[in-house]
């Protein structure tokens, strides 16, 4: 069994992925973003400068966009479609955690890691979305775990070609979300170094009392700009904590490093690949753009955007090592066995160099003070295989007291809280979203759910799978049930298919805003218009004038006499006005008041 694993990891990782993938309107502005340039490209040709509304968008580099969008031409444009090559990447993380972990890790372990992350809450969410967050994961781990091995191998030829993998993947990272990747490389890199040296216990003596400095340091800083200091704010947004962290860090891994400094250069080769791989499509943009019109739309949608964003975005130091409990639910709990010193010591290289390696891109990231998930989902994989040896050796005796205690209250905690999970879901859908069709779809799930937390009850030796088991439907459950809700009023599809119509039977329709969500399903650009002065000009107009805003909105536009053609809905309380009553798209007399 232990060389046809893979096979069941396999089915059972695309089959939990793909379960009702479709389910669901694309919504959100992040998965709205990623799912309607494709169809632009598609549309226009223009497979080098992704656009939004028919705006160039570079806030993201486009090899999402590629892939999506070569879904799109074989199987056409659509929910199921969009997520496609994110559920994919998904499956092909799940598989190659284990592949590439088993031989140092163990078989048990290696599974359990695997599974731990394919049964996580938000991993498992992000799989299921047009998303480049698991893609980007996928990317940077195969880049890490390539110029790991490539640095501990002692076959010269087998090493150049596992570095030049390994840019490659950093090369595809790179291409999903720009400079970003490097970060976890960086983590990669020193763990490497510092792991595999004999002066393991100096580096670690050192590395930790100077990360704890630092983390103390951008609280004080946090305090001191928000609670004290507000109107002087930026000037405490320097990064000084960051640059401690690295300097030390990197210093250390130099230092102490268990393996010839000459091998640093596979990390450094790999990267200049991973950039050269990148630097095509940049030049591409330059050319294609000219550099002012580059520049002044990077200073728009990069720089200030994400200041804009910051606002909203940014959160305390501490977020991240708050939340990476619940990313990991129900598995998360069991974190505290990786600041034990005897687990330390009696764990392998491998366990050591990941538990190094995600905690150390969670400071670094913290220390950015960045509060979305997806920020640190990269090191999550790492993170689930540290997990997965403490899963595999649960019930086997070689665990503490006080860790074998832990699992115990655990195991009962988990399966009582899935088994309310479970039940609630069932009767929240039951009286809320029933449909047969939606029924037909969760009952098993529940019932599966429900049969491995009694079974997991009755018989300690298999809880760990019981609970597997009961937390990937009680997620899938819950996942479908969003992905229903979804629809209708909380989804921008009928409005956009709406404006769309009356933009091709000639009409002029304009928008308030762009809506990412509302440009996929529109498929058609709608002019931004601003200004209320020449809003209100067009609704005092003879010409037929249809525009989309949000209710709040249309006080603050000066328009007092319209027409509603569609909404309020509840996504952003959107509307579709006119300065008049216009024929319904549905009936006859539907184009002929058109604007000539």
């Amino acid at each position: 069994m232990r060389n046809r694993f893979w096979i069941v990891l396999l089915g059972l990782a695309l089959f939990a992925v793909l379960y009702a993938v479709g389910l669901g309107d694309v919504r959100e502005d992040n998965e709205g973003q990623r799912a309607a340039p494709p169809a632009t490209m598609l549309r226009t040709g223009d497979f080098i400068i992704p656009r939004l509304n028919g705006e160039p968008y570079l806030v993201k580099p486009p090899l999402l966009y590629w892939a999506i969008a070569g879904v799109y031409s074989i199987a056409g444009v659509s929910e199921f479609t969009a997520r496609m090559p994110t559920a994919l990447c998904g499956v092909a993380l799940v598989l190659a955690m284990y592949l590439l972990s088993r031989k140092e890790a163990g078989e048990r372990a290696a599974r359990w890691g695997a599974l731990v992350l394919l049964a996580s809450p938000y991993a498992f969410q992000r799989m299921r979305f047009a998303e480049l967050d698991i893609p980007l994961t996928l990317a940077t781990f195969l880049a890490i775990v390539f110029a790991r091995n490539a640095t501990l191998c002692d076959n010269s030829a087998q090493r150049i070609r596992l570095c030049i993998v390994s840019g490659v993947a950093l090369g595809v990272a790179v291409m999903l979300k720009g400079p970003v990747p490097i970060l976890f490389f960086w983590a990669g890199l020193v763990a490497t170094l510092v792991i595999s040296s004999p002066h393991l216990r100096d580096a670690m003596r050192t590395g930790i009392p100077v990360s704890v400095a630092a983390f103390v340091i951008e609280l004080a800083l946090k305090v001191i700009a928000v609670r004290l200091l507000p109107a002087h704010a930026k000037m405490f947004g320097a990064p000084i904590a960051l640059v401690i962290v690295m300097l030390v860090w990197t210093f250390l891994a130099l230092r102490h490093s268990g393996v010839s400094r000459a091998r640093i250069g596979i990390w450094l080769g790999a990267l200049l690949i991973g950039v050269l791989l990148a630097l095509p499509w940049g030049l591409a943009v330059l050319n294609t753009m000219g550099w002012e019109s580059v520049r002044a739309m990077l200073n728009n949608q990069v720089v200030e955007r994400t200041y804009a964003a910051s606002e909203i975005n940014s959160g305390a130091p501490w977020y991240f090592l708050v939340m990476i409990v619940p990313m990991l639910a129900p598995w998360g709990f069991l974190l505290p066995f990786q600041i034990s010193r005897r687990e330390w010591d009696r764990q392998n290289d491998l366990y050591r160099f990941c538990v190094v390696m995600s905690w150390l891109s969670v400071l670094v990231f913290s220390l950015i003070a960045g509060k979305e998930y997806e920020y640190i989902l990269p090191c999550i994989p790492f993170m689930a295989i540290a997990l997965g040896y403490h899963v595999a050796q649960i019930g086997t005796g070689q665990q503490s007291p006080w860790m074998e205690r832990w699992v115990t209250y655990w195991q009962s905690g988990v399966l009582a809280m899935l088994i309310f999970a479970l039940l609630g879901g069932v009767i929240y859908v039951a009286a809320k979203h029933f449909s047969i069709g939606l029924f037909a779809l969760i009952l098993p799930l529940a019932a599966l759910g429900f049969a491995a937390c009694l079974i997991s009850l009755r018989s300690h030796t298999y809880r760990s799978a019981g609970i597997f088991i009961a937390s990937l439907c009680a997620i899938l459950l819950f996942l479908i049930a969003r992905g229903d809700e979804n629809t209708g009023d909380e989804s921008p599809k009928e409005i956009a298919i709406r404006a769309a119509q009356y933009v091709e039977a000639g009409y002029t329709v304009e928008s308030s805003k762009v809506y990412p969500a509302f440009d996929f399903y529109a498929q058609t650009i709608i002019p931004l218009e601003q200004s209320p002065a020449r809003v209100q000009e067009k609704f005092a107009g003879e010409k037929p004038y249809i525009y989309l805003t949000r209710e709040s909105l249309i006080s603050v536009a000066g328009i007092t006499k319209y027409d509603v053609l569609a909404g309020p809905i509840k996504f952003k309380e959107l509307m579709l006005i006119a300065n008049r009553k216009l024929p319904d798209p549905a009936s006859p007399q539907f184009g002929n008041e058109r604007e000539q």
